[in-house]
């Protein structure tokens, strides 16, 4: 069993879900980031931060990485990223594909130096573009790379799976429409999901004005894919270089804010009317726009499940744990947004 795993990005909203799946699962964990953990990541490890060891380090620059981890992790989980905007691309290109190609390019690298067993890239459903929302995506689905984000997580799977070996295996799982406890923003990630804006809406008990309630996803507790990744670190085999992972539930922002409204009395939604512009909050009541959210087509997981992976969270259980983290911190900073980066 791997003893030892490293995860990379590991303060950001879906590493802190791998640190805590690979803690609670009894591994000693080595979390990388260029953040230390704040008060609302160590509140989410709880008592399984005694089995994480937090180093600070920028992975743009391989001679951090070598100087500060001192470790030979069994197994890698890359997760580091900046989950990009067109504004932050146009400003910061640069940073975007140092991070998010080159940091990819670093650690693969450093896992081949310290003859590290298993290594898994966290990617996005992202590379499938705007698809025909009926028809179902396979790994095999062409990819469509509208954004420099998109075009660096591509590029990264492909130096992924030219690394496998017979003394490495590496994999990438494309993971669909996160959502959970610890989204917000932080240096990296900028762009919110369109549930967490609607979650903070009915944590404060606020009227929703929702644009695209029509829009379906399936929607995907960010603990499920945690738990994809550690099936990936511990198959003893890896029949494939590439993965999906999500729900496997497709469903409309309209089913999200029904369930919300049952979850968190005081909140309701009505739909925006059509070419109304967002105005932001207006007589309590919050404009989301659920347009920002790609059309993309459900994505299929058989992959994943024949390494024994089932959706532990459906819909309503994932957002009522949601709601209840937000409800905690609600007032200590981040601004919702209806964006979706995945």
């Amino acid at each position: 069993m791997t003893t030892t795993v490293l995860v990379t990005g590991a303060t950001g909203f879906i590493g802190l879900h791998l640190v805590k799946e690979f803690a609670e699962a009894g591994r000693r964990v080595v979390a990388v980031d260029v953040d230390p953990p704040d008060g609302r990541a160590r509140c989410f490890l709880g008592a399984t931060a005694r089995s994480v060891r937090f180093i600070r380090l920028d992975l743009a620059a391989p001679d951090q990485l070598e100087a500060a981890t001192g470790e030979t992790p069994d197994a890698i989980v890359h997760a580091a990223a900046v989950t990009s905007t067109r504004d932050v691309e146009d400003r910061e290109p640069e940073r975007v594909i140092a991070v998010n190609l080159l940091g990819t390019a670093h650690m693969l690298n450093w896992a081949a130096r310290t003859r590290t067993r298993r290594f898994v890239y966290i990617s996005s459903s992202g590379v499938y573009g705007e698809t025909d929302p009926a028809a179902g995506l396979s790994e095999a689905a062409p990819v469509r790379l509208g954004s420099l984000y998109t075009m660096t997580k591509y590029a990264s799977e492909q130096l992924v799976a030219a690394a496998n070996s017979a003394s490495l295996g590496a994999a990438t799982l494309r993971i669909g429409a996160p959502y959970g406890p610890t989204e917000r923003p932080t240096g990296a990630r900028t762009v919110m999901s369109v549930i967490y804006a609607l979650v903070n809406a009915a944590a404060a008990g606020r009227v929703v004005r929702l644009r695209g309630a029509d829009r379906t996803r399936d929607w995907t507790y960010a603990g499920d894919i945690a738990r994809a990744a550690r099936l990936l670190i511990d198959a003893p085999q890896l029949a494939h270089r590439c993965y999906n992972v999500s729900s496997g539930a497709p469903a409309p922002l309209s089913a999200v804010a029904d369930t919300l409204g049952r979850i968190a009395p005081g909140f309701s939604w009505r739909p925006a009317d059509p070419g109304a512009t967002p105005v932001g909050v207006v007589d309590g009541m919050v404009d989301v726009d659920g347009n920002a959210v790609q059309r993309r087509g459900p994505l299929d997981i058989t992959r994943i499940r024949a390494l024994g992976f089932v959706p532990r969270y459906a819909l309503d259980d994932g957002l009522r744990e949601t709601v209840m983290w937000v409800r905690r911190f609600r007032g200590l900073g981040g601004t919702p947004s209806g964006s979706d980066g995945e």
